[in-house]
This record gives C-alpha cells, sequence and structure tokens, in this order.
C-alpha cells in the first residue's frame, strides 16, 4: 500500500534531509538518535509556525519512521556512527 505524504510532512522531511546533509558535508558522524531528535524539533518548530491547525497533528519519531525515512528519501548510503550502550 501506498501512503501519500501530506505537504507540511514533506516539507518537514526535506528539511531534516538538508540537515542531514549539510552534516555529512562537514564529516560529522551521525548517529540515528540524533537524527530522530532533529526530527521532533523540525516537527515541533513547523507546528509552532502553523499554530492551531496542526493541534491534531502527532509526530513520532519512532525507529520504524526512522527506517521508512532513509528509504523514502534514499538515504542508505549515508554513514551512521554506531550508537554506543552504556551498561550499568
Amino acid at each position: 500500500m501506498t501512503r501519500k505524504w501530506n505537504r507540511p510532512t514533506a516539507d518537514k522531511e526535506k528539511v531534516l534531509v538538508a540537515w542531514i546533509e549539510d552534516q555529512t558535508r562537514h564529516n560529522i558522524p551521525l548517529r540515528q538518535s540524533q537524527i530522530q531528535s532533529k526530527a521532533l524539533t523540525i516537527s515541533n518548530s513547523v507546528k509552532a509556525k502553523r499554530g492551531e491547525e496542526a493541534a491534531e497533528e502527532k509526530f513520532e519519531a519512532s525507529r520504524d519512521w526512522f527506517i521508512k525515512f532513509r528509504k523514502r528519501n534514499h538515504l542508505h548510503n549515508i554513514k551512521m556512527q554506531a550508537e554506543t550502550q552504556v551498561l550499568m
């Protein structure tokens, strides 16, 4: 099943892709968690600018979202820094 993305979602992803490409150009390693955090920041910023109409729109930068985001934007070749595990 193909799902069409609404315009605000597509715009948010364009901003996120531009940020990722900028980080990559500057040889800054990225973690999945950093990209997810940036996606939430962008989403919240767009919601604030749009005001009330965005109040009902929910966005979660989950692992599943991240995998689909990479596929949608053909980001398979971007090198990701491995997430480090902290053991207690």
